[in-house]
């Protein structure tokens, strides 16, 4: 049931709209059905494997379902459509259209109006449906517009963020994104900090964030798969910085957060 739901939260409804309306074409032409259930039972395969598995699967592993669905949308050409069919035909197409410039080119944490939209996928779905760091350039615009402040980074994905021009320090990351970080360390005497927090992140390690979630609105959301947290004066998030750091083994941070807050204080 998990698979299938994330399947429809997640699947364009104007394109699974078109696709059955191919598939319905199709059929009623009565041409060629032989192929038309070979790909009807190629389409329903990984569904119908849910039934046999402990564990729900990703969309990324279902996602061989739309090369059949895409045969089965071209089913549209296969009879003779009467006028409300070509109007109806124009309007979803157009609404995929729209869809797809929507979500600006990142059908990667693509969600659909079901789900509330693309900024509301991380309360459905985690790891592979979210960030593999397909976002660092809005973050980085987003950083260049704020004036470049100090920033903090907590990361998920499969991208160096330096690659992007972010000149960040690095606060927890549960993926190794390169094999020497390139982070820098935000002087003591830097005015203004911002927290960038991929989603990824909360999802994953939801105990280290909790002083976060509980004390602290973001401030902006500029992509779907980062929150931005402005921790300037906040003496109490650099104290919560400091207990991250001692957590994940790296004193000398931990130092630089507590001097940092004693310059606040």
């Amino acid at each position: 049931m998990l698979t299938w739901g994330a399947f429809f939260l997640k699947s364009p409804p104007f394109v699974l709209a078109i696709a059955g309306m191919g598939a319905w074409a199709w059929f009623k032409s009565g041409q060629e059905r032989v192929l038309l259930w070979c790909l009807v039972v190629f389409a329903g395969a990984p569904f119908v494997s849910v039934l046999f598995m402990k564990t729900a699967l990703s969309t990324v592993q279902i996602s061989a379902v739309y090369l059949p669905l895409a045969v089965l949308a071209g089913g549209i050409g296969a009879r003779r459509w009467g006028r409300a069919g070509r109007v109806g035909l124009i309007l979803l197409a157009v609404g995929a259209v729209s869809d797809m410039a929507w979500c600006r080119a990142n059908p990667l944490a693509y969600f659909n109006f079901f789900a509330g939209g693309k900024n509301q996928g991380y309360r459905w779905l985690a790891d592979s449906d979210q960030d593999w760091g397909q976002w660092l350039p809005q973050l980085k615009s987003y950083w260049d517009k704020q004036g470049r402040p100090g920033l903090l980074l907590a990361y998920s994905g499969a991208s160096d963020p330096s690659a992007y021009g972010l000149v960040f320090q690095d606060l927890v990351s549960s993926a190794l994104y390169v094999r020497e970080p390139r982070e820098t360390v935000i002087p003591i005497k830097e005015k203004r900090v911002l927290l960038a927090v991929g989603t990824k992140m909360i999802q994953s390690e939801p105990r280290l964030f909790a002083w976060l979630q509980n004390n602290l609105k973001p401030i902006a959301q500029p992509d779907p798969c980062f929150f931005v947290y402005d921790l300037t004066g906040n003496a109490e998030a650099f104290r919560w910085a400091a207990a991250l750091y001692s957590i994940t083994k790296r004193p000398h941070r931990a130092q630089w957060a507590l001097a940092y807050a004693q310059t606040l204080n």
